[in-house]
């Protein structure tokens, strides 16, 4: 595995979360060195399955503003 390649990092972490294993998932995740709005908005995704409420709430608030999606600003 490339330890560097943030698309590697990244569907590495999605199968990790596809097998339940969300605390790898999140440590794959925060090894992304430049994190776009997806990273953060699957940070959110995986801290929500871990139940972990106000970490949560920031990934999805840092997603919200690196988004530049004006449907995602509507909500």
């Amino acid at each position: 595995m490339e330890p560097t390649n943030s698309k590697v990092l990244f569907n590495y972490s999605k199968v990790l979360f596809e097998m339940a294993d969300y605390v790898n998932s999140w440590k794959y995740l925060t090894r992304i060195p430049n994190k776009t709005w997806e990273v953060y908005d699957f940070l959110g995704d995986v801290q929500h399955k871990l139940r972990n409420l106000p970490m949560m709430l920031s990934y999805y608030k840092k997603a919200f503003q690196l988004s530049r999606i004006e449907e995602i600003k509507k909500v």
